[in-house]
Order: C-alpha cells, then structure tokens, then sequence
C-alpha cells in the first residue's frame, strides 16, 4: 500500500473499522460470568467477531508482527477495541483482568484456561448419569493410532473411581477433576488412602489441596484390589 494505508483498507480487512464499531458495544446478549455458561459464551463472541472480521485477534491469525508503520497502530487500536467488546460481555469481576492485559487473545486464552471444563468435569457429570452404559470393547492393536483410544479408557476408569467415592470425599474429587495434566487411577487411589489415614488420626486437613499430598510420594501397584474393581 502506498499514501495512508489505514483509509485504503478493504471493508472486510481485519484492521478494518467501521463507524459503528465503537468501545463498549455488546456484541452478544450472553455475559460470561461461570464456566457453566462459557462454552455457550465463546460460540457467540466468536460468530460476532467473525461477522466484524475481527475473530483474528482472538485466535491469533492477526497478530502485531504482520503490519508495520501505521498499520501497526491501526492493529492495536483494533486489539483494544476487541479488548473493548469482550470486557462489556462479562460480568464485572472478570474485567480488571483485562484491563490490565496486552493482547485480546492473551484475554481469550486464560478464559478458556479458567473456565472451560468440556474435558474432566463435563465428563464426570455425563458419566454420572449414564453410568450404565456398556463400554466398547478395548482396541487390540498396539499402534500409536490406538493411543487416542486407550486414554479414553484410562480417563473412563479414572472417572468410575470418583464416582465411587462418597460425598466426605468431594474435595479431592474437585481437585482432581481439575488437575492438568490428567491425574493416573493410581495417585488417585493413593491420595485417597493417605487422606483417609490422615482422617484416622485426626490430622486431616479438609481446606488443603489433596494433590499437593503426592509430592515426592511413590505410586501404588497397580495389583491393588481397589483398581481391580475397576477393570
């Protein structure tokens, strides 16, 4: 581009502004407040953010780097005007995070960080309610293609154990649905047990992270009788 690149921009230009794309508008009636209504959050700001061309600031396929001279300031002009738009979605204790943030996918990124819980949670509940279900039976390759497969099946056996643990149990249930990376039936098993020795001799600590308790700690055989059941 030669003369001011800014005024020879195409409508549909990610760096495009339109005269009614001001700060502080409401793209979506949706405001995200818990992770129970993020999913259905994220869908709409990303359908109203394609519809503005501005969907690139979120996932990255319109970053800083790619334009120079006045290009770049038209780029963080539109960064803080998407910054601007996600901010008048969410309830207000979510926005001092982005205030203080330097990119709008930066934003995006620690939201679904924080609140998207499609993977363990979501799943615990699902399996929660359909725990009748047949299993499918086990893949008998040993290929990296069956690796997908045979993950499913260790999370699906993680998951028939917390369903097995009573209600006194909740806490370690929670942190260890939320844990990254996914925590083995074994450290569960062992946490489990070392929590309920803990609760034998009245030392349990009820507001203390249980995984925290696994540091530096062996994990248990697998020839266990409890993780048998599980098979």
């Amino acid at each position: 581009m030669t003369g001011n690149e800014v005024t020879q921009l195409e409508h549909n230009h990610p760096l495009f502004l339109q005269a009614s794309d001001v700060p502080g508008l409401v793209l979506v009636p949706t405001k995200l407040t818990w992770p129970e209504n993020y999913a259905l959050w994220s869908k709409a700001m990303k359908l109203a953010l394609r519809g503005k061309s501005k969907l690139g600031f979120v996932d990255k396929s319109c970053v800083k780097d790619m334009y120079r001279g006045e290009l770049a300031e038209q780029w963080e002009k539109c960064n803080a005007m998407v910054l601007s738009w996600i901010g008048s979605t969410v309830a207000s204790e979510l926005i001092s995070s982005i205030m203080f943030a330097s990119s709008a996918k930066k934003v995006w990124s620690d939201f679904k960080e924080k609140f998207d819980r499609c993977s363990l949670t979501r799943i615990y509940h699902l399996w929660a309610e359909i725990a009748s279900l047949r299993q499918a039976p086990n893949p008998d390759c040993d290929y990296e293609e069956s690796r997908p497969s045979l993950e499913h099946i260790l999370q699906k056996r993680l998951l028939r154990f917390l369903m097995g643990l009573n209600k006194s149990y909740s806490n370690v249930r929670s942190n260890v649905l939320m844990k990254r990376p996914v925590v083995s039936v074994n450290e569960v098993y062992a946490i489990v047990t070392q929590e309920k020795s803990q609760r034998a001799l009245g030392v349990a600590n009820v507001n203390k992270d249980p995984l925290t308790m696994m540091a530096g700690r062996p994990q248990y055989n697998r020839s266990s009788r409890m993780l048998d059941l599980l098979y």
